[in-house]
């Protein structure tokens, strides 16, 4: 799954002081979820959606002990016996019939974030090649460019494919909201509104807007949108990029894993890009 983000930490977020603020927290604030969840396809901009979930006030951000990078299956106690307090939680998970099930069985909102799958791909290779420290990225960094997006094409898309396809159909849209990465970019402040809605918190708009401005990229980087850091976690922040990284070839490639859920999903009206 990568490399974990390193962010600052201050001597009262350690575990212990977790517990306690999270049970403070608990009898401090009146949400109607005590869990807020975050399903991201990876290189999704999920990180960026969950720091601004994060700070709903009252919430702290709770991994399951038992997750790891490679493994984001569920169990369902998880779910149905979330820890005291409010809590953000963030994974990668797969629909799975047991995911889904789980999910539909809580009937607590939740939201799916994916993205134009030609920029997962670009951003992948990007963050495999130049920031990802995990030994499964070790054979990318000896890749050139056109050889790792191929490899990525022909052994990763096709379960990209299915994990969004599979969130869309197996979804319930009461409770799973699904956005597009693109639409988060466009306009933060609108989809932050939406998400916000979804998850029932009631924050004005003013809290929204002090939200999402902290975490412009601007603000999280001191670059605007556009300017690349090759080797940082949030490289450029902008959407389209895959056109100047893909060859003739890997398009064709790409159109024939991919091209009914770019279609789909509405990245593109047909074939002929």
């Amino acid at each position: 799954m990568g490399t974990r983000r390193r962010e600052t930490s201050h001597w009262y977020q350690g575990k212990p002081f977790r517990a306690i603020q999270r049970a403070f927290c608990g009898v401090t604030f009146n949400y109607p979820h005590r869990n807020l969840f975050i399903v991201g396809l990876p290189k999704s901009g999920t990180s960026w959606l969950n720091r601004m979930v994060c700070k709903t006030p009252g919430y702290q951000k709770w991994t399951p002990h038992y997750i790891t990078w490679t493994d984001h299956a569920l169990k369902p106690e998880t779910l149905q016996h979330p820890p005291a307090g409010y809590t953000v939680t963030k994974l990668h998970c797969k629909p799975t019939p047991a995911h889904l099930q789980l999910f539909n069985s809580v009937k607590r909102p939740y939201v799916i974030i994916h993205r134009d799958l030609r920029d997962v791909a670009a951003s992948w290779y990007f963050f495999a090649h130049n920031v990802s420290t995990d030994a499964h990225a070790d054979p990318i960094k000896s890749m050139e460019k056109e050889e790792a997006l191929d490899y990525w094409t022909e052994n990763r898309l096709p379960d990209y494919v299915s994990w969004v396809n599979g969130w869309a159909d197996g979804r319930d849209p009461q409770y799973g909201l699904m956005i597009r990465y693109e639409e988060l970019v466009a306009d933060t402040l609108g989809m932050m509104r939406r998400v916000f809605d979804h998850y029932e918190v009631g924050l004005s708009d003013e809290k929204v807007r002090q939200i999402v401005h902290k975490h412009a990229f601007k603000t999280a980087t001191g670059r605007e949108a556009g300017q690349e850091d090759q080797h940082s976690f949030n490289r450029k922040g902008v959407v389209g990029d895959w056109v100047n990284h893909f060859t003739p070839e890997l398009k064709e490639k790409f159109k024939k894993i991919a091209g009914e859920t770019l279609q789909r999903f509405g990245y593109v009206a047909d074939d002929d890009w």
